[in-house]
Formats: C-alpha cells, structure tokens, sequence
C-alpha cells in the first residue's frame, strides 16, 4: 500500500512540475512582445511574425506542390461534400424573427463606436515600430515635376509620420526620399519594420471591448 502512495505521489509531483513548467511557458509568451516584420522591396512583400525564438513567414506563401489526380479528385469530392451540407444547413434553418433581426439602435452605434476607439488607443499607446528603413524614389515628367513633387512627398510624408508619432513608438534606422530625376530609381524602393507588441496588452484591451458590447447588447443585435 505504502509502494502504490509513492508512485501516486511521484505522478503527482511530475504533473506539477510540467504543469508549472506548462503555465510558466504561458505566461512567458503572453508577457513577451511579439514581433511583425515587414519588407518591402523590388516589389516583393516580406510578412514574418514571430515570438521569442519561433518566426513565421506569412507572406510570400511558399508555392504548393501541383496536386495528383487522386488527389485533385479527393479535393473535389470533400468540396462537393461541404457544399451539400452548407445547402442543407441554410434549407433548414428556421428563420429569423423580427427580434432575432433588430436593428443597432443610435446608443448602441455610439457605445461601438467609443468603444473600438479605446481598443485602438489602447493597442496603438502599446504598439513599438523600430528598425523602420524607408526609402523612396521620386520622379516625375521632367526635372521641374519631379523637384516640385518631391517636395510634396516630403511634406506629406514627415506630416504623416508627425501624426503617427503622437498615437505609437516610431524609431527610425533610415527615412530618405530620393528625387529620381533618369525614372530609373524603381529598383531603390525600400521600406521595412518592426512591429512588437505585448499580446497580453492586446487581449485585456479585446476583453474590454468584448464586455462592453455584451453589456450594451450590441453583439446580440449583431449576432
């Protein structure tokens, strides 16, 4: 009997022990930034995400393989399958009653409203943009339109940047305009980031938001 209580409390032990180590790596990855990195260059769009050790290339997806016929025929056989269930699904579902349909009314509009503005404050206040490299050729028709446009370019670009600043981080490695007066600059286009921010900060502020559209009923009216 003794034999069985201690292998009982060694499982035990052992189950704590991966369950902290569990909660532990949990918590590590909700209070460590997690990171986009952008790129755009020679017309090619670069998407990697990332946390800790771990990255992602989003974009540009990886070519798939061309299918088999068996395959292709397997594909369009479960294709063909969730079809019919969608149509049976639609075909019998009951419709909708006059209040299942209500409209948003002005209050619950204003409450969404006010509330996706604290959800983006609240997400953009905690939003770090680092290591951003923009570079930009500018041309126009002739020496004349490509002086006059870069100079629109710059006041519209550091006017953007200025307000950007005031709502998130922004540190920059390189921000340069250059007035391409051959047109044949195109290949110069660079502009990259970072994006990090703390998934935790993202998730109080969805659960925020979450709460006060069930509070003021508009996921109901929605839904």
């Amino acid at each position: 009997m003794a034999a069985v209580g201690a292998v009982l409390l060694a499982i035990l032990q052992v189950l704590g022990i991966l369950l902290a180590v569990l909660l532990g790596v949990l918590l590590l990855l909700v209070l460590v930034p997690a990171s986009v990195w952008v790129d755009y260059a020679g017309e090619v769009l670069t998407v990697k995400v990332g946390i800790l050790f771990f990255r992602f290339r989003l974009l540009p997806k990886k070519e798939k393989k061309p299918l088999t016929e068996r395959q292709r025929q397997a594909a369009e056989k479960k294709q063909r399958k969730k079809a019919a269930k969608a149509a049976a699904k639609a075909q019998n579902a009951a419709p909708k009653t006059q209040q299942e349909t209500a409209k948003l009314t002005a209050e619950q509009i204003c409450a969404a409203i006010k509330g996706a503005g604290r959800f983006l404050r609240a997400v953009l206040s905690h939003l770090h943009i680092t290591q951003i490299c923009i570079c930009l050729p500018v041309t126009g028709q002739d020496a004349a339109d490509t002086a006059i446009r870069y100079g629109k370019t710059q006041a519209w670009l550091h006017g953007i940047l200025g307000v950007l600043n005031q709502a998130m981080w922004l540190d920059f490695d390189e921000c340069r305009l250059e007035p391409d007066f051959t047109g044949k600059m195109d290949e110069c286009t660079h502009c990259s980031c970072k994006i990090s921010a703390q998934l935790i900060i993202i998730g109080i502020a969805a659960g925020k938001l979450f709460l006060l559209l069930k509070e003021e009923k508009v996921l109901d009216a929605i839904l």
